[in-house]
This record gives C-alpha cells, structure tokens and sequence, in this order.
C-alpha cells in the first residue's frame, strides 16, 4: 500500500531575511522497501543578495531515482534492460546558490553542488561515486521597468564525477557555455 509521512517546519527570522524549511518524509516502495528524505534548507533574504545552502538526504531501499542503478546495471547483470533496481542506497546533496543584483538590472548567479552517491551494504560500491557541480552566469534584464520578464545571460557550467578505485569506474567532466535570451510571457 503506498503511503507517505512527512513533517515539516518553514520559518522566517529577522523580518524575513533569514529563512529556514526543513523536512522528513517516508513513504513506502513496496513491501518492507521504504524510502526516506531528510531535507534543511536555509536561505539569507536581502535587497540585493539572496543565498541558500541546502542539505538533501536520501535513503532508499530501493533506488527510486535510479542513478546508482544505472550505472552499476552492467557490472551486476547481464540483463540490463532498464528492470534492475540497487538497493540500500544513500544519496546525500549539499547546494548553495547565490543571486547578487550589483548594479540596476544586473544580476550574477553562482552555485555549487557536492553529491556523494552510496550502496550502504557493499564493501566495493560504499561512497563510490562523488560530483562536483558549479555554475555561473551574468544576467542583464533590459526592460524590468516596464515589467518585461526579459533577460539576456552568459553561463558557464560544469561538472566532475569521481568515482573510487573499487568500483571500477572511469572519472569524467561536463561542461557548456551559453548565451542566450529568454523572454517569458504572462498567457492568464
């Protein structure tokens, strides 16, 4: 039967300028199989600054979002067909972003993210796989006198997976540049 618990708590402190949600869920998979959330999430809410650093943790008896699962699918069978599921995973996220608007319709986004991935009953996948993630951008807003959700932006991302000599795995890099325009309409 699937049920969900969860308990929560938003706050706002100092008139706003400091925020806090927190969360804990659980909720079934399947028989005896659960999944748990932990979630502290605080965000510093000024003028011209915001900034948020979050902590997720996820504990699943089985992989519901599939990451390890995938990339440990051929390694543990020979038929990979999208149907194996790893169980006693352990996802834990840490993310901080920052938007500092330092000069009228100016704007500059940083954010990072560390992620450790882990099978918490095997010797050889425990803390295998860790990411790296970071992102920048500088936004112009041409037209928010007028109340025009148009901006303009230049972006770089990036990442790197690092995964431990056990498990056999190769490391790898992503990154992009982008410049770009986006203009969002009101449609109601």
């Amino acid at each position: 039967m699937p049920l969900a618990y969860s308990i929560g708590w938003n706050g706002k402190m100092l008139d706003g300028k400091l925020q806090t949600r927190w969360s804990y869920t659980i909720r079934t998979q399947a028989k005896h199989k659960y999944s748990r959330f932990l979630r502290l999430g605080q965000k510093l809410n000024l003028n011209n600054l915001q900034w948020y650093i979050d902590y997720n943790m996820t504990y699943d008896d089985l992989d519901r979002m599939k990451i390890a699962s995938n990339e440990l699918a051929e390694m543990l069978t020979t038929n990979t067909e999208g149907k194996i599921y790893v169980g006693k995973v352990r996802y834990q996220v840490w993310v901080t972003k920052m938007n500092w608007h330092f000069a009228t319709d100016w704007n500059l986004m940083l954010k990072g993210m560390y992620e450790t991935t882990s099978l918490t009953k095997s010797e050889q996948f425990n803390n295998y796989r860790k990411a790296l993630g970071y992102a920048g951008a500088v936004e112009y807003y041409p037209a928010r006198k007028e109340k025009q959700n148009l901006h303009i932006f230049l972006a770089y991302t990036g990442r790197k997976y690092k995964y431990t000599k056990q498990s056999l795995m190769t490391n790898y890099n992503t990154s992009r540049i982008e410049l770009g325009m986006m203009y969002r309409m009101k449609v109601l």
